[in-house]
């Protein structure tokens, strides 16, 4: 009890007041003081005066006069026990109760273990002529916009065994009864730069965002290997948000929008991969019907672009005519590898996706009478219904193709590049595809490898091109391939493909069609890239 009181005057009074008094009580208390003070009450007593340490400095005592004066109270009322257990009591007490000496018998209180003190980790010095990381360094604004360039320096060297067209790239095979010698190139002009800006919103269209692109490669129209012209690849300004996409330019058309991941330039097309970059008026739109499914629908009108491989200048002129490609595609998007707000989680989802497209396209036909030339003009139907599918297995491993069948889709790399038969006046029409698997064996190392096929109607096929009356009725290609990334922006990549082309040649004397042998080709391809 007397104790208790103690502690109240301890609370209530100032450490000076603590001098004077706490002797006498301590005395008094000594007939009844237990033979040694417990744990808890001692642990009590030491946050007890931690607290009174909070006191102002000048009302309270130098903690050398603190510590005289409790060692001597506390020595008079409490007993001690052996010199032996009282000195290793005493030296723990002095310990626990930083820097007071207690001269009883106190249980240990156990030291809190100290922490190391993080050391600062040295940061590389960068020297005048080391470069900030290229992802500092490459974007600058200026107003409200952000331009960041792009792209990749590529150098493909390649040897094949039997030549084909178009040689730094293949794109079919030639038959040796046109060209069987085999070359081998190397070429940069597929090193591709870009720019993009990101822009502001549209006022009153809440989350919004504009961008603008423009991309070029040097695949363009040369004179000589070592002087390559440039190709605009991209040119379009869009407007989106998380629901709606408005697109205006030049950019990938919309139907068959997958590309076989293959080393060769481009990607499949003329050998079974339709599709490619026009000018276009589009709109997309996606639905979020559920926290795992998406749908997607896309509609443009699309430049009517004219190239067939069998273009007549002397006798066949193509023509623009009077209204755009029509295209559209549906997308399903489905999995657990999807978020609410439709981007990859953990994984990603399945694609299925239905695509068409149909146009018209003129060419002018020429007659000679008496040296007089006469214009007929006609017009074909171009059109393609389209399947594609992105299917992951797994982290690792993805299942990808797609499908078509059309009519005249020579300006959409299909019917290996042939729309128009002359002597006909009519459309060829092709079907085909292609299928590819990914294999990502480590984070550095992918294995690919894929088949695709084009495939024009024989029956539709007569007069071949222009100059020699040859046409090609069959293509495909096989090809794997291993890349290895060295880093985020050094890649280097091996591949082996083989190619087959079925030719044929149209005799006008005759009217009759001969076949021509296959071309086959084993291309061999090492790519070293290095992205920005």
């Amino acid at each position: 009890m007397i104790f208790r009181i103690f502690r109240f005057f301890c609370r209530l009074f100032p450490a000076g007041t603590l001098l004077l008094f706490g002797p006498a009580v301590f005395v008094i208390a000594s007939d009844t003081a237990p033979d040694y003070v417990s744990r808890d009450e001692f642990e009590a007593f030491l946050r007890q005066y931690r607290q009174d340490r909070v006191l102002d400095t000048n009302e309270r005592p130098p903690a050398a006069a603190l510590s005289t004066a409790l060692s001597a109270a506390l020595s008079t009322a409490l007993p001690t026990v052996s010199s032996t257990t009282s000195s290793t009591a005493s030296s723990t007490a002095s310990s626990t109760a930083q820097g007071l000496d207690l001269p009883f018998n106190v249980p240990p209180v156990p030291q809190p273990v100290p922490q190391p003190v993080p050391q600062p980790v040295p940061q590389p010095v960068m020297s005048s002529t080391s470069a900030p990381p290229l992802g500092k360094c490459m974007a600058w604004k200026k107003g409200g916009f952000t331009f960041t360039p792009y792209g990749y320096i590529n150098v493909s060297a390649s040897f094949e065994s039997q030549k084909s067209s178009v040689g730094d790239f293949c794109v079919y095979s030639l038959s040796p009864d046109i060209d069987g010698n085999s070359v081998f190139h190397i070429d940069p002009r597929s090193t591709r730069l870009g720019i993009k800006a990101d822009g502001p919103g549209l006022p009153g269209w809440y989350g919004s965002k504009t961008r603008g692109v423009v991309e070029i490669d040097f695949q363009g129209a040369y004179t000589l290997r070592n002087r390559a012209s440039l190709l605009m690849r991209k040119a379009f300004v869009e407007v989106y948000d998380r629901k709606w996409k408005f697109l205006a330019g030049q950019d990938w058309e919309i139907i068959s929008p997958l590309f076989p991941n293959t080393l060769n330039y481009t990607a499949g097309a003329a050998v079974g991969n339709i599709g490619f970059r026009r000018a276009q008026l589009r709109v997309d739109r996606t639905f979020y019907c559920s926290p795992y499914t998406r749908l997607s629908l896309q509609f443009g009108l699309a430049d009517n672009v004219l190239r067939d491989g069998f273009n007549d200048p002397a006798n066949v002129n193509p023509n623009v005519g009077d209204w755009p490609i029509v295209e559209g595609r549906i997308a399903y998007s489905f999995g657990a590898g999807m978020s609410p707000n439709g981007m990859s989680t953990n994984g990603q989802p399945v694609t299925i996706g239905v695509s068409a497209h149909i146009g018209e396209q003129q060419f002018d036909h020429y007659r000679y009478d008496d040296d007089s030339r006469t214009r007929d003009a006609h017009r074909y139907r171009t059109w393609s219904f389209n399947l594609d599918a992105d299917v992951p297995i797994t982290g690792t491993l993805r299942l990808q193709g797609e499908l078509f069948v059309g009519e005249n889709l020579g300006s959409f790399e299909g019917g290996v590049l042939q729309g128009i038969d002359l002597a006909r006046r009519d459309t060829v029409r092709a079907q085909g595809g292609w299928v590819g698997l990914q294999y990502s064996l480590t984070k550095r190392l992918q294995l690919n490898g894929g088949c695709l096929i084009d495939d024009p109607f024989d029956q539709d096929l007569r007069s071949g091109n222009a100059t020699d009356n040859r046409s090609r009725n069959y293509s495909h290609c096989i090809f794997v391939n291993a890349l290895y990334n060295w880093s985020e922006a050094l890649m280097t990549g091996f591949e082996v493909s083989f190619w087959r082309t079925h030719w044929q040649q149209y005799d006008p004397n005759t009217g009759t069609i001969a076949s021509l042998r296959p071309g086959e080709t084993v291309r061999y391809e090492f790519v070293t890239r290095y992205t920005f």
